[in-house]
């Protein structure tokens, strides 16, 4: 990510704006694993999930 890339990241006033930030960048530079794991923070964020804990499938309940 450059600099003007964390610059930016940095200026951002909220963790939603962080995110929003963080997400068109890497769409730019299409890196596309990374966009998913950004997307994946901000849902798991906005479930009130932890970000940072690993996701297993021994995690998800049976239906």
């Amino acid at each position: 990510m450059s600099s003007s890339a964390l610059e930016l990241l940095r200026a951002a006033s909220s963790p939603a704006a962080i995110l929003d930030t963080l997400e068109q960048t890497l769409l730019e530079q299409q890196d596309f694993h990374r966009w998913f794991d950004a997307r994946m923070i901000r849902s798991r964020r906005e479930l009130g999930l932890p970000i940072t804990q690993p996701t297993s499938l021994r995690d998800i309940p049976e239906a």
